[in-house]
């Protein structure tokens, strides 16, 4: 009986440090795993939380929001008389897309004599008016910032980060499609894909990559 009751307790204490063992391993595996990249299911004409983004050289649609202030902004009166226009689904809390806010705020400095302009989109359900008001008090940006209700906006442009960037000709038409950049942490290794882009559309050229892969926090759309 003593020989029984010393194994039984030995195969429990061996249970207990083999599910241990697999819990840890189960964490480590999951923190040095990649962030699952943006969808590329078919998207739906109107696109959708599952869609995938509008392609370069697609009509951008047209929209009018309002900022946190209620003051409207179309694409159409961005549009009119520019040479290109950067639309940057944006959000307050998401870290990657404070991140790049200063590398925007210097294209968007840079390239405004250029006939350059930006517009941030904030089309997350987990934040509203008031949340970017207050950010903006403490943190102004250099361009308008819109409020998309319901992720509308989003929806039909495919958005799927923040940020995710679209820069489009006067005409509408969309001619870049992705990131600021490639996310390299020592300078040398950056590649600046949206500076790129708009040097070779602002020169009549096709940009050297009309469609980079975009990343950042998922857009929270309503469950």
């Amino acid at each position: 009986m003593r020989t029984q009751a010393y194994f039984s307790r030995r195969r429990n204490r061996m249970n207990r440090n083999t599910l241990a063992q697999l819990i840890l391993f189960t964490l480590i595996a999951g923190a040095l795993l990649p962030a699952a990249g943006p969808s590329t299911s078919q998207a739906s004409p109107e696109g959708g939380p599952g869609a995938s983004s509008l392609e370069p050289g697609v009509t951008a649609p047209d929209f009018t929001l309002k900022d946190s202030t209620s003051v409207e902004h179309s694409l159409q009166s961005l549009l009119k008389g520019s040479k290109l226009v950067i639309v940057d689904f944006w959000s307050t809390k998401c870290p990657f897309s404070r991140g790049y806010e200063d590398k925007l705020k210097a294209i968007a400095g840079d390239y405004e004599g250029k006939g350059v302009k930006v517009l941030a989109v904030m089309s997350n359900q987990t934040e509203g008016p008031e949340d970017v008001r207050q950010y903006l008090e403490k943190t102004p940006l250099p361009y308008p910032v819109v409020i998309d209700p319901g992720s509308k906006v989003a929806d039909r442009f495919g958005a799927q980060t923040t940020p995710h960037i679209f820069v489009l000709d006067p005409s509408g038409t969309i001619r870049y499609v992705g990131a600021i950049d490639n996310g390299a942490k020592e300078p040398a290794g950056v590649k600046p894909y949206l500076r790129q882009a708009l040097d070779a559309l602002l020169a009549g050229q096709a940009p050297p990559e009309a469609r980079t892969r975009n990343f950042g926090c998922s857009i929270k759309r309503k469950a």
